[in-house]
């Protein structure tokens, strides 16, 4: 066979393979079906971790906040005013810092004030913040090991006491199975939330905000991200336990990835979370 027929026979397979069309191996995403009590229902919510982002479904699997792991940025999403808002470690920073200012200077301008008119504007500046801090949830400051282990939707988890700590001491708020984020397929993601989320808490807990709240991480996934644990299954304590904590992982599966589905919506305005609506 000549030499360029030869050539051309052996490139042309090659040439083909080239133009055809080439299919993407979809990434597969692990969906985390949880079952919360809120009030006097049961709700059931969705976490989602693709190979770089994690996202948090409500019970009609609308897209409540999504989260990249390679920027390290979280954003909530507000479908009523079609707008996203962006949180991170600098927004959450620049937040508690001008809280404990505002803070900082309304207790200096009482410092001149007689004693008991000093006391009675500090008790109408706390009355001022007191339903938000009703509704803050409890911290859950520490989860004791209990040495068992449990599973809920074929998940190893390991029991632990929750412990809120106030000015009375240490108290008991219930029990919860945690799991490590590496026994899910793209457990890395969830590891960088929970790190990431950990470190805005540490920064509000830094911060003299006084009565101030900030505004807390009432959602099951947040629930014991300073262990760097998720929680599989949350039983609160029936006198002191907050009852919506309540939760369950009821199933765990596997599902392709809409890169689509699983991003704020291009028509959404977007701004960071300390910027007015």
């Amino acid at each position: 066979m000549h030499p360029v027929s030869r050539l051309t026979r052996c490139l042309v397979p090659v040439i083909l393979s080239i133009m055809a069309p080439h299919t993407v191996a979809e990434k597969p995403v692990t969906r985390i079906a949880l079952e919360q009590t809120q009030g006097e229902r049961s709700v059931k919510t969705s976490l989602l971790m693709g190979n770089d982002f994690i996202a948090y479904l409500s019970e009609n699997d609308r897209l409540e906040f999504l989260y990249s792991s390679e920027t390290r940025d979280l954003w909530l999403l507000d479908h009523d005013n079609q707008l996203a808002q962006l949180i991170n470690e600098t927004i959450i920073q620049d937040i508690a810092n001008r809280l404990a200012i505002e803070v900082s200077e309304f207790r200096s301008s009482l410092a001149s004030l007689p004693e008991k008119e000093r006391d009675l504007s500090m008790k109408r500046f706390e009355q001022l913040f007191e339903s938000s801090r009703q509704q803050a949830a409890i911290p859950a400051d520490n989860f004791i090991a209990q040495g068992e282990s449990g599973e809920f939707a074929s998940i190893q988890c390991q029991w632990h006491t929750i412990i809120t700590q106030d000015d009375s001491g240490d108290r008991q708020l219930g029990t919860a199975c945690l799991a490590k984020p590496d026994v899910f397929e793209n457990g890395h993601v969830l590891a960088s939330f929970l790190s990431e989320v950990s470190r805005f808490l540490d920064i509000v807990d830094e911060a003299d905000t006084g009565p101030i709240s900030f505004p807390s991480a009432g959602n099951p996934i947040a629930f014991a991200t300073h262990t760097g644990l998720l929680a599989i299954k949350v039983i609160p304590d029936p006198e002191f336990g907050i009852p919506q904590t309540a939760m369950e992982v009821v199933s765990i599966s596997a599902e392709p990835d809409s890169s689509s589905q699983y991003r704020v919506p291009d028509d959404y305005r977007r701004q960071r979370f300390d910027q007015p609506l």
